[in-house]
C-alpha cells in the first residue's frame, strides 16, 4: 500500500513538474518575443535620430508576460503594436519632413512658402517652442499678421501651457507680431510691451543675442508708441552689449516688415528712427 500511495504521488509531482516546465518555457519564449519586439521598437526610433530636433515620442508597451496567454495572443499582440510603432513612425516622419523643409525654405528667404509646412507641425505640437519660433518669425517675415495673431491667441488661450514657455525668443516673436497686428489696426501696444518684457526677464544676462532683439524691438514698440525717450533708451542698452555683439545696417533695417509697416502707419517716425539706428554704426554687421 505504501509503495502504491509513494507512485501516485510521483506521478502527480512529474506530472505538475512537467506542465510546470512548459510553462516556463512558454513564457520564456513569449518573453523572447517581447524583448526582440522592444529591440525593433528600439531601432525604429533610433534610426529618426539624424534629423537632431528634440522630440518626445512615448511609446509603452503595456502588460506583462505572464498577462499573455497563448502563443496566438502574443503574435496578435506584437501585431497591434507594430501597427501602432508604424503610424507614429509615419506621423513622425511627416512631422519632420514639413519642420526641416520649412526651416530650410525660411533660410532660403521664402517664408510665405514655408508657413504652411510649419502651421502643420504648429497643429501636432503646440506646446513646442521648437516650433512655435520658427512659425512666428515666418509668418513675421511672410508680412502674414493676420495668421500670425490667430497663432498667438491660440498660444494664449491655455493659460497653463503658456506659462510654461520659457524661451525669450517665443515672446520676442509674439510682441513682433502683436506690433504688427496694433499697426494694422491702430489698437494699443500695451501688449507688445508686456511681451518683451517678459522676454528680457527670461533672458539671461549672458544672453547678449537675446538681450539684442528685446531691445531692437523696443526700440521699434516705443517708436511706434510717439515715446521717444524709451525708444533711445533701447538704442543705449543695445551701447551697452560687448562689441562684438552686431547689428543689421540701416538699409537692411529698412528691408524690416515690422519697420515698412511702421513708417508706412507713421511716416513722421523715419527720420528719427534712422538718426537714433545711426548712434550704432559701429556694431554694422
Amino acid at each position: 500500500m505504501a509503495d502504491n500511495k509513494l507512485e501516485q504521488e510521483f506521478a502527480v509531482y512529474k506530472e505538475t513538474t512537467r506542465l510546470a516546465l512548459e510553462s516556463l518555457q512558454k513564457q520564456l519564449e513569449q518573453s523572447k518575443t517581447i524583448a526582440a519586439l522592444d529591440f525593433e521598437v528600439k531601432s525604429q526610433f533610433e534610426r529618426l535620430k539624424w534629423l537632431g530636433v528634440a522630440v518626445t515620442v512615448s511609446l509603452t508597451i503595456a502588460g506583462t508576460v505572464l498577462g499573455i496567454v497563448g502563443f496566438r495572443s502574443v503574435d496578435d499582440y506584437v501585431k497591434g503594436v507594430r501597427s501602432e510603432i508604424n503610424a507614429k513612425l509615419d506621423r513622425i516622419s511627416s512631422f519632420y519632413y514639413d519642420f526641416t523643409k520649412g526651416n530650410a525654405l525660411v533660410a532660403a528667404g521664402n517664408a510665405a512658402e514655408a508657413v504652411p509646412y510649419l502651421k502643420r507641425c504648429f497643429e501636432q505640437e503646440r506646446s513646442d517652442e521648437s516650433v512655435i519660433i520658427p512659425l512666428l518669425s515666418a509668418l513675421d517675415s511672410a508680412d502674414d499678421w493676420q495668421q500670425g495673431i490667430q497663432v498667438v491667441q491660440q498660444l494664449k488661450s491655455d493659460r497653463a501651457k503658456f506659462a510654461k514657455f520659457k524661451n525669450p525668443f517665443t515672446h520676442i516673436n509674439i510682441g513682433i507680431i502683436q506690433l504688427q497686428a496694433a499697426l494694422e489696426q491702430g489698437t494699443s501696444t500695451d501688449e507688445v510691451i508686456s511681451s518683451l518684457g517678459t522676454a528680457q526677464r527670461m533672458t539671461t544676462n549672458d544672453d547678449f543675442e537675446g538681450l539684442k532683439y528685446v531691445y531692437l524691438n523696443l526700440w521699434l514698440c516705443n517708436m511706434a508708441r510717439g515715446e521717444a525717450a524709451q525708444a533711445q533708451q533701447a538704442i543705449d542698452r543695445i551701447k551697452l552689449l560687448p562689441s562684438e555683439i552686431k547689428v543689421d545696417d540701416w538699409e537692411k533695417v529698412q528691408q524690416y516688415g515690422l519697420y515698412k509697416r511702421l513708417t508706412r502707419k507713421k511716416p513722421s517716425t523715419a527720420a528719427m528712427a534712422k538718426q537714433m539706428w545711426l548712434q550704432l554704426q559701429s556694431r554694422f554687421s
